[in-house]
């Protein structure tokens, strides 16, 4: 991962895929964002689904050094 550049999720979801959504909050910051589906159904699939935090929402991506 490139600190203080976008961060692309990729996910997998296995409920109806074709009608649900999928929904990002990262570190408690609201509003919700909506993934981008692109199951190979196209239109709704969410069977892969895909989301770029970016730093307009969640501020610059920074490396966590835990002990």
């Amino acid at each position: 991962m490139a600190i203080g550049k976008s961060l692309t999720l990729l996910g997998t979801s296995n409920y109806n895929p074709s009608n649900c959504g999928v929904f990002i909050i990262v570190d408690g910051i609201k509003p919700y964002q909506k993934a981008t589906p692109i199951g190979e159904a196209g239109g709704n699939d969410y069977s892969k689904w895909k989301y770029t935090v970016t730093a307009a929402y969640a501020g610059t991506i920074k490396k966590v050094i835990t002990e």
